[in-house]
Protein backbone atom coordinates (compact mmCIF):
# COMPACT_ATOMS: atom_id res chain seq x y z
CA UNK A 1 0.00 0.00 0.00
CA UNK A 2 1.43 2.92 -1.10
CA UNK A 3 0.14 5.44 0.96
CA UNK A 4 0.44 3.25 4.29
CA UNK A 5 -0.97 1.86 7.35
CA UNK A 6 -2.71 4.01 10.21
CA UNK A 7 -4.79 1.61 12.20
CA UNK A 8 -5.27 -2.47 12.13
CA UNK A 9 -6.65 -4.94 14.46
CA UNK A 10 -6.67 -8.90 13.86
CA UNK A 11 -9.90 -11.11 14.95
CA UNK A 12 -8.77 -14.79 15.50
CA UNK A 13 -12.30 -15.81 15.45
CA UNK A 14 -12.85 -14.67 11.86
CA UNK A 15 -9.17 -14.95 11.25
CA UNK A 16 -9.10 -11.69 9.64
CA UNK A 17 -7.21 -8.53 9.50
CA UNK A 18 -8.38 -5.26 8.88
CA UNK A 19 -6.01 -2.40 7.97
CA UNK A 20 -7.20 1.63 6.93
CA UNK A 21 -5.09 4.10 5.56
CA UNK A 22 -4.35 7.58 4.27
CA UNK A 23 -6.15 6.17 1.05
CA UNK A 24 -9.76 6.27 2.65
CA UNK A 25 -10.21 2.42 2.46
CA UNK A 26 -10.37 -0.54 4.81
CA UNK A 27 -8.80 -3.59 3.53
CA UNK A 28 -9.90 -6.87 4.50
CA UNK A 29 -7.00 -9.81 4.91
CA UNK A 30 -7.29 -13.36 4.98
CA UNK A 31 -4.54 -14.19 7.54
CA UNK A 32 -2.79 -16.37 5.49
CA UNK A 33 -2.79 -14.62 2.36
CA UNK A 34 -1.17 -10.97 2.75
CA UNK A 35 -0.10 -10.93 -0.81
CA UNK A 36 -3.10 -8.94 -1.97
CA UNK A 37 -6.48 -8.21 0.56
CA UNK A 38 -9.57 -10.19 0.12
CA UNK A 39 -12.05 -7.06 -0.38
CA UNK A 40 -11.50 -2.89 -0.05
CA UNK A 41 -14.55 -1.44 1.96
CA UNK A 42 -14.88 1.93 0.28
CA UNK A 43 -16.72 4.57 2.04
CA UNK A 44 -14.80 6.94 3.85
CA UNK A 45 -13.81 10.84 2.80
CA UNK A 46 -11.08 11.17 4.52
CA UNK A 47 -7.87 9.20 5.89
CA UNK A 48 -8.84 6.13 8.34
CA UNK A 49 -7.23 6.61 11.82
CA UNK A 50 -8.46 3.90 13.68
CA UNK A 51 -10.27 0.35 13.25
CA UNK A 52 -11.25 -2.14 15.98
CA UNK A 53 -13.45 -5.73 14.99
CA UNK A 54 -16.03 -6.63 16.91
CA UNK A 55 -16.26 -10.40 16.75
CA UNK A 56 -19.59 -10.86 19.13
CA UNK A 57 -21.30 -8.96 16.48
CA UNK A 58 -19.15 -9.36 13.98
CA UNK A 59 -18.31 -6.01 12.90
CA UNK A 60 -15.95 -4.05 11.06
CA UNK A 61 -15.20 -0.37 13.18
CA UNK A 62 -13.35 2.27 11.16
CA UNK A 63 -13.22 6.24 12.45
CA UNK A 64 -11.64 8.39 9.96
CA UNK A 65 -9.99 11.81 10.30
CA UNK A 66 -12.99 13.84 9.53
CA UNK A 67 -15.20 12.00 13.02
CA UNK A 68 -17.27 9.67 10.99
CA UNK A 69 -17.33 6.03 12.13
CA UNK A 70 -18.49 3.47 9.93
CA UNK A 71 -20.03 0.22 10.83
CA UNK A 72 -19.31 -2.88 8.68
CA UNK A 73 -20.47 -6.66 8.41
CA UNK A 74 -17.64 -8.94 8.05
CA UNK A 75 -19.90 -11.75 6.55
CA UNK A 76 -21.32 -9.76 3.82
CA UNK A 77 -18.46 -6.89 3.96
CA UNK A 78 -21.29 -4.53 3.00
CA UNK A 79 -21.45 -0.97 5.38
CA UNK A 80 -24.58 -1.73 7.98
CA UNK A 81 -24.18 1.96 9.71
CA UNK A 82 -22.77 5.90 9.50
CA UNK A 83 -22.42 7.79 12.59
CA UNK A 84 -21.11 11.49 11.89
CA UNK A 85 -20.51 14.00 14.40
CA UNK A 86 -23.14 16.90 14.85
CA UNK A 87 -22.96 19.48 17.13
CA UNK A 88 -19.48 20.95 19.03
Amino acid sequence: MAKGVNAFDFSPTSNIIATGGSDKIVRVWNRGILSEPAARLIGHAFTVTDIVINDIDRHIISLSAERVIRVWDIRTLNMLQVYTRTGH
